[in-house]
């Protein structure tokens, strides 16, 4: 029997990708990896596609992973991050692409939506710039199937802005700053926020901050998506396009970006997860 190529396993399995609980499949050569997040960790197992037997098992967040011995952590290669930061018990739980933790309350549980949560997250500063409308991040080319021209990045996170005020710089997205600036014009960056009733996607190009607002926000949690091309910006809101913006878009790879003010403008994050299409 003449073992399938990689192409042909890629087109029977289907893209089981999802934010929180999602199992991915991976194809490359002869081998398969497998995960499936577990309070913000993945097991990962390495099978021989021939034997089936396990060659290889790493434990630790997807895309950070350890190198034997040597406790250096090594990007890894992906078309998708994800990560469940309600499960984060301290600032040393944080991967690699999300950079440094900030203040605030780790592992705080929400009746509603039964999931947990990061309160009053100061910021989280990614390491990598590694969004990018036409790529980065493993060239941002999917392992099943493979694709070979992206056009979009996709940003989403399971958030709440509980304060009835208006955010200004804190919130949500992606930023070229440092940990010590909020989102402004002298840096790129792409934002959401709340500003009392009003849900707002701004964008900077660093040179001119502009920003859109639209009526509809509060204080409980939702599930938000900001899809970046190279002509515009979207923002989704419970899977709703609320906003779309054209003007003052970054022109260059940004790196996951927030901040919040615990207890004056607390910005409540359960989960992100970035990925290209």
């Amino acid at each position: 029997m003449t073992q399938p190529t990689n192409r042909e396993l890629s087109s029977g399995i289907a893209d089981l990708s999802g934010r929180v609980g999602a199992l991915r499949v991976y194809i490359d050569d002869l081998s398969i990896r497998s995960s499936y997040d577990v309070a913000g960790s993945d097991q990962i197992v390495s099978l021989d596609s021939t034997t089936t037997s396990t060659i290889n098992t790493m434990a630790g967040v997807v895309p950070t992973l350890q190198l034997g011995d040597s406790v250096v952590s090594t990007q890894y290669v992906a078309d998708r991050y994800y990560a469940y930061i309600g499960s984060f018990s301290s600032t040393s739980a944080v991967p690699q692409w999300l950079g440094t933790g900030g203040a605030g309350t780790y592992q705080q549980w929400d009746a509603t939506t039964k999931a947990f949560y990061v309160n009053g997250t100061e910021f989280f500063n990614g390491v990598q710039s590694l969004a990018y409308p036409l790529g980065i991040a493993g060239v941002a080319r999917t392992h099943s199937p493979k694709n070979t021209v992206v056009t979009t990045f996709i940003l989403e996170f399971g958030a709440r802005f509980p304060q009835n005020s208006n955010y200004a710089g804190k919130g949500i997205g992606l930023s070229t700053a440092t940990v010590s600036g909020d989102f402004s014009s002298s840096s790129r960056n792409i934002q959401v926020a709340r500003n009392v009733a009003n849900w707002e996607l701004s964008t900077s190009d660093a040179t001119t901050r502009t920003t859109t607002a639209v009526a509809g926000a509060d204080g409980s949690f939702h599930d938000f998506k900001v899809v970046w091309s190279a002509t515009d910006v979207k923002l989704y809101v419970d899977g709703v396009l609320v906003i779309t913006k054209t003007t003052n878009l970054p022109d260059r790879p940004l790196k996951v970006f927030t901040r919040g003010s615990p207890g004056v403008l607390d910005t409540d994050i359960i989960d992100l997860m970035m990925r290209w299409a």
